[in-house]
């Protein structure tokens, strides 16, 4: 199982090797701007000298930016912006080292890959392996000899991935496809995985957060819209969180906002 808790974490998190990279781009600014002072110096050009250093200035704050931004981009989420993703494009563009006398951009392409993930913490390839533990469900339920009113039991647990439009995994199903209950156990899993408090790879969301997000998906054709008029206007959720998370979590929902 993968736990990615931050966009750059293997055996480590690699955000700090991008802020050790980012304190030698400093540096270096601060290294050129002085020789470059020094040089003026010698010529007695003073106002060169305070020009000089209010670009060394405002070099030194647009990198303290880019080193939050990047900090904060590296946490993953639910939405990734195409102006950040291209502002982690830039940064990584901006910015030159030289380490083992080779110099480099200060970001790597797989660094850039990975800060740029959309949503969450996984990049594509990393996504594939998670979604294999479906075939691995699949293969363990077949060997099984249910009884007959069991018989659906694969098919409501293999359902959770499926999406309406069917994007989903693993046998990309579309909505006629897919039972009542396969449906409902899609719902019932996303609610749990957003709302969960126990994953290391974000924190959990207020109800009006996740009930939101959901909503979105139900727009975008993943998710069935009566079922989930359902969910929140009988607030199951509710019982939901009283008894397996934290009641907290159970801010103000603007049912009328997030219905379809």
């Amino acid at each position: 199982m993968i736990e990615k808790s931050r966009k750059l974490q293997t055996i480590f998190d690699r955000i700090d090797y991008v802020t050790a990279k980012l304190e030698i781009a400093s540096r270096d600014i601060d290294i050129k701007v002085q020789d470059e002072i020094i040089a003026a110096l010698k010529e007695n050009k003073k106002i060169r000298v305070q020009q000089l250093e209010r670009e060394r200035d405002v070099a030194q704050k647009q990198l303290q930016l880019d080193r939050s931004f990047l900090q904060r981009i590296n946490i993953g989420g639910e939405f990734l912006t195409d102006d950040q993703a291209e502002n982690i494009a830039d940064i990584a563009s901006r910015y030159h080292i030289s380490i083992d006398s080779k110099n480099q951009p200060l970001l790597t392409d797989d660094e850039v890959l990975n800060l740029s993930i959309k949503r969450g913490t996984l990049n594509n390839e990393e996504r594939l392996i998670i979604q294999k533990h479906m075939d691995v469900t699949l293969d363990i339920l077949e060997a099984l000899p249910f009884p007959k009113h069991l018989s659906n039991v694969a098919e409501y647990a293999l359902g959770h991935h499926e999406t309406l439009d069917g994007k989903g995994y693993p046998r990309g199903l579309v909505k006629a496809q897919m039972s009542v209950p396969a449906r409902l156990m899609a719902i019932a899993d996303i609610f749990e995985a957003l709302s969960a408090s126990d994953r290391p790879y974000k924190s959990a969301k207020p109800v009006s957060e996740c009930l939101s997000i959901m909503s979105n998906m139900v727009k975008n054709n993943h998710l069935d819209p009566d079922l989930f008029t359902i969910f929140v206007r009988s607030k199951v959720y509710e019982k939901y969180i009283q008894k397996f998370a934290d009641v907290a979590q159970l801010d103000h929902v603007d049912i009328d906002a997030i219905l379809p």
